[in-house]
């Protein structure tokens, strides 16, 4: 088991469910728009090997595709991350006010 699951406390049944729905969301994203990841481009050591690239051109592309996912990822998680905040800062609010009702008895 991976320590993503022993820390939920969604139960192991729909934290494996999530991560799924995750990993196949990210896969046919990157498939849909022609993107390419990290360890799809190691590859390219073959491509080396058959001397048809040179060192820099390979050093250059690891490093532009590693950055372009991590930027991809913080354009993904930043947005995500404030309606979550926002949505949670809410709730709280929500909460907050359902206390200062009178129950009336």
């Amino acid at each position: 088991m991976s320590s993503s699951t022993m820390s939920s406390n969604l139960g192991i049944g729909p934290t494996r469910l999530l991560m799924g729905l995750g990993l196949s969301t990210g896969l046919f994203l990157v498939v849909i728009t022609g993107a390419e990841l990290f360890t799809g481009n190691k590859l390219m050591v073959i491509g080396l090997l058959d001397h048809q690239i040179t060192v820099r051109q390979l050093i250059r592309n690891w490093i532009s595709v590693y950055l372009g996912n991590f930027v991809g990822a913080i354009a993904v998680v930043l947005p995500i991350s404030a309606f979550v905040a926002g949505a949670a800062v809410s709730l709280a609010n929500w909460f907050v006010h359902l206390r200062k009702i009178p129950i009336v008895g």
